[in-house]
């Protein structure tokens, strides 16, 4: 795994800091583990929504996070989101959120 050293700062002596004192931040450049990427299964059209899908996959195991769609500053609840789970759980959280086989009550 290869890694990149940060430094705050760009003066000679915050660099004669860092040789003395070793890296303040260690970024990986590389997937810790294989499949734990995330992936978009659904998108919901508010904070609401997203809240719903992500019980109803918590409800079966499977962790999942939401953003907003369209990035950039949140105001309030509005505004559509994606629902991200690891790439690992794609396929059986399709599963979960996809459409019942039984049918509605009342018909």
């Amino acid at each position: 795994m290869s890694t990149t050293a940060y430094v705050a700062g760009s003066s000679a002596r915050a660099a004669n800091e860092f040789a003395v004192a070793g890296p303040c931040l260690i970024v990986a450049e590389s997937d810790p583990k294989p499949g734990a990427a995330l992936r978009v299964v659904a998108s919901a059209a508010n904070e609401a929504e997203a809240a719903l899908l992500q019980q109803r996959l918590a409800q079966a195991g499977i962790q999942a996070t939401s953003e907003r769609a369209i990035g950039g500053p949140e105001m309030g609840a509005s505004g559509a989101r994606y629902i991200y789970v690891a790439a690992t759980d794609l396929e059986r959280a399709r599963e979960v959120l996809g459409p019942s086989d039984q049918p509605e009550p009342g018909k």
